[in-house]
């Protein structure tokens, strides 16, 4: 599985070297904005396990906050479930072509039954920073492609984790596009302080109806714990709407359903993303 990761990013890199549609504004930059008549049509991160290829505009804040992530998982016989509170993810434009991003989580709450009571707990989540570069059409238009690189910070002390990700879409018209993101990952090992390398690949197809954003996504993951390898694959559903006459706001909503016995059963979620 680790060849097919590799052989997606070489394929980003060679498609990331075709010529590139010239950008409109490439002056703008932190200390210069986009004016507002001249933003792009909204990049939001939510929803889905892909990323989106886009930049957020220069100059400009994009803030997505997702109120409650619900995972419930019944593996081995032993049965989960998790609240992610507060999530918030910060993106900010800073040239027509690169932005930087910081994420946290304020409040995991886990609860884990596996005999005739419950034991629960809760803590603080991963502080998150990172930056992406885009390789072209900036805008999501047409064929868009980007790099990502992230590094998230556990809160309970151990190791960082890297990631590399090369986000992907190809717009068809104003209906229809199709993304994927190749992503390959150094994490902390579950047992010692080591560390291991991980990869996912998450190919999504969503079409846009009036206000409304339909998505589907296939997401498959590889974790090569020292202990031995693990297997993620999940479908994940969603839809996102954008108020009429309000281009710097839009909700989501969305699903995913574990397709094996090492992913959780079910996750939902719900937030909105704000462009200031």
């Amino acid at each position: 599985m680790r060849g097919g990761w590799l052989a997606g990013l070489a394929l980003v890199l060679a498609l990331s070297a075709a010529p590139a549609r010239a950008l409109d504004d490439e002056h703008h930059s932190l200390f210069d904005p986009v004016p507002e008549d001249e933003l792009r049509p909204l990049c939001a991160d939510n929803p889905g396990f892909g990323l989106p290829p886009c930049i957020v505009d220069a100059g400009h804040v994009m803030f997505e906050f997702t109120a409650v992530t619900a995972t419930f998982a019944n593996i081995g016989g032993v049965r989960t479930q998790n609240y992610a509170i507060g999530d918030v993810l910060l993106r900010v434009g800073l040239t027509e072509t690169l932005e930087t991003f910081a994420s946290w989580t304020p409040l995991n709450i886990y609860t884990e039954k596996s005999g005739a009571s419950p034991q629960s707990d809760s803590a603080t989540g991963s502080i998150g920073f990172g930056f992406k570069q885009s390789l072209r059409n900036p805008d999501g238009e047409g064929l868009s492609i980007a790099a990502e690189l992230a590094i998230e910070i556990p809160t309970n002390g151990e190791n960082i984790a890297w990631t590399l990700a090369l986000p992907v879409s190809q717009a068809f018209g104003d209906d229809w596009t199709l993304g994927f993101t190749p992503e390959l990952a150094l994490l902390p090992n579950t047992l010692d302080g080591g560390q291991h390398l991980g990869g996912s690949m998450a190919v999504s197809l969503s079409r846009a109806i009036a206000d409304f954003n339909l998505g589907a996504e296939i997401y498959v993951a590889k974790d090569d714990e020292p202990t031995g390898a693990i297997r993620y694959a999940t479908a994940n559903f969603s839809v996102s709407w954008q108020p009429p006459k309000n281009e710097n706001l839009s909700f989501d909503i969305g699903a995913d359903f574990g397709l094996n016995a090492a992913t959780a059963d079910v996750e939902i979620y719900c937030g909105l993303s704000r462009r200031f």
